[in-house]
């Protein structure tokens, strides 16, 4: 479906989110020509950031994974595509494209991945299991639409990237500089580039497994409850020693159920899941306790931060940490949330807000001019 030059909220969000995807012509004029090769090359050869190398041979796509050399690129005969993560977090320029996606919550971003392509290349056919814009930057590149993919869809055998057994063309779009295409979760979709310069954004939005809701749930529950909870399995008579009667069985599910229904417990959890950052294996902290008078405070481009209202309180999230609140600090913490990464704190901020954001790494100082 082609959609007008502007992306529009509303009937985005009614017709197509989630839904079906959209083709929309010069959505994003602000993200032509915002990165070039050399800079991807540069953070591809950082050991901190993740990126890979897919080469297209014949039919067949190998996978490559980063740091690389510098001169890794150079000596590359085949059709090669190289894919930065999170450039989003590195980049100001590219951190401020999220602007233009305020109309979703931000606890759900996931980041900005970059990806350069020469003529040919590309990763195959596949699908994601998120919610995706892919922006064009610079050259062209001709996307083809597939199906709605399974839980069963064969891949192909032996190739790391996923890419798809069978691929059912319904839909084709050719992108150049500016154009937007949206596609829901588990959209086959395959992207070859038509030019030697051509660089796509991937904005992409968090969907976590419900395995891994489950295990994230009851493992903080678990360790909420502590030893000392236990299940009240009631003793009855029975006719078989080895019996588990259908008391003793329900009683020990609605024990669970009690326990995993708790709103309080799932709000906690909830927010701090969402709010982990997308890489805390690697998360650097930053002590900011020795700034200098007039430094300015900003919040980490790879720092996430939500909330949560209750009737009595506020539950405040940082990098998966939480802070209770009264509830007149609301509209402070409204705009701390609506802030984009990398503005400056306001100086006036509570005390309490600003000590937690410190204590959960999510700032950084800025020296004064």
């Amino acid at each position: 479906m082609t959609l007008s030059t502007e992306l529009l909220p509303t009937p985005f969000l009614r017709n197509y989110w989630k839904k079906q995807h959209a083709f929309i012509s010069g959505g994003m004029p602000e993200a032509v020509d915002i990165v070039d090769l050399k800079t991807l090359c540069r953070l591809a050869e950082e050991p901190i950031v993740e990126s890979r190398l897919v080469k297209h041979i014949g039919e067949d796509w190998h996978l490559f994974q980063g740091p690389f050399e510098e001169q890794t690129f150079s000596e590359i005969s085949d059709p090669w595509s190289l894919l930065v993560q999170a450039v989003d977090f590195h980049l100001p320029e590219v951190q401020a494209l999220w602007a233009k996606f305020q109309f979703l919550p931000t606890w759900l971003r996931d980041d900005i991945m970059i990806s350069y392509s020469v003529n040919g290349g590309g990763v195959g056919p596949h699908f994601d299991h998120y919610d995706v814009f892919l922006i064009q930057v610079s050259g062209k590149r001709n996307w083809k639409i597939g199906q709605p993919c399974g839980e069963n869809e064969a891949l192909r055998e032996g190739v790391e990237l996923g890419v798809l057994e069978q691929f059912h063309l319904s839909a084709e779009y050719t992108t150049h500089p500016g154009d937007i295409l949206y596609l829901p979760p588990r959209l086959a979709h395959w992207g070859t580039a038509l030019s030697d310069d051509c660089i796509t954004l991937s904005v992409g939005f968090r969907a976590p497994s419900m395995s891994e809701a489950i295990m994230g749930l009851s493992d903080y529950i678990a360790t909420e409850l502590g030893e000392f909870t236990r299940l009240p399995i009631p003793s009855s008579p029975s006719s078989s020693l080895g019996q588990i009667t259908s008391e003793q069985l329900h009683a020990a599910k609605a024990s669970l159920r009690d326990a995993l229904s708790d709103d309080a417990a799932f709000a906690a959890w909830f927010g701090q899941q969402m709010s982990t950052p997308k890489y805390p294996e690697d998360f650097e902290t930053s002590d900011i306790t020795d700034r200098k008078r007039g430094d300015a405070v900003l919040l980490r481009a790879d720092s996430r931060i939500a909330y949560y209202r209750t009737d009595i309180e506020l539950l405040f999230f940082a990098n998966g940490y939480s802070l209770q609140l009264p509830l007149d600090l609301e509209a402070e913490v409204k705009s701390l949330c609506a802030m984009e990464v990398q503005q400056a704190i306001p100086s006036n901020t509570d005390s309490r807000l600003l000590n937690f954001l410190i204590e959960a790494d999510a700032l950084l100082s800025e020296p004064a001019d």
